[in-house]
Formats: structure tokens, sequence, C-alpha cells
């Protein structure tokens, strides 16, 4: 299985990066795509490609699912922010499915409804 770990807010987040080299690319360097078959299943995988100042690429390649949940995480904790840019995620889950979801972006979060 594919890992990723989701951080809904980044600050502080990659100690590991302290005393690291940091790359930052440009504006035109990063691109994100979708790869219908990419995955061993023949699911659609998503890649994030970077170039770097040498020339040289980063490519990161991840399950679809793990890109939506990170959409989705992402859009729950920030609904507010999106909605004063006019982005609206729609999402077909039923009531159950819901009611897991918001019970385990509490717990993310640390805060109880």
């Amino acid at each position: 299985m594919i890992g990723l770990r989701i951080l809904l807010d980044g600050s502080g987040g990659f100690p590991e990066m302290q005393d690291a080299k940091i790359h930052e690319p440009g504006p035109e360097s990063m691109a994100i795509t979708a790869l219908p078959g990419g995955l061993q299943s023949g699911r659609t995988s998503i890649a994030f490609i970077v170039q770097l100042e040498d020339g040289s690429f980063v490519f990161a390649e991840n399950t679809m699912a793990n890109f939506i949940r990170a959409a989705v995480a992402f859009h729950a904790r920030y609904e507010d922010e999106w909605r004063a840019q006019g982005v609206e995620l729609k999402v077909n889950v039923s009531a159950e499915e819901r009611a897991v979801a918001d019970a385990a972006l509490d717990v993310l979060l640390g805060k109880r409804r």
C-alpha cells in the first residue's frame, strides 16, 4: 500500500528539513498529472513532477484515492477560504460515510462537535 502523510497545517511539520538544502522551483517547473493504469492494480495514479534548478526531475507518484483523501481533508479544514475564492468541492458520500469522515476530521483537528 502506498502511504501519504497528510498535514492540515505544515507549519513546523517537517523538522527533518531544517538543515537540508531546499529546492524552490519556479512556477512553470511543477506539474500534477493523472496516470490511467499507473498502479500495478490497473487503477489510476497521480504524479507530481518537479524540475529542479540543475535540470533534473523529481517524480512522486501516489494513488488517486490518497490524492482525493487529501483534497477532502484540506477542503474540510479550509472550506471558508476555498469558498471565498469561489472553489467548491462536491463529493458524493452517504450520510454514514460523512459522519465517519467528520469524526475522523475532529480527531485530526483535536476538537469535538
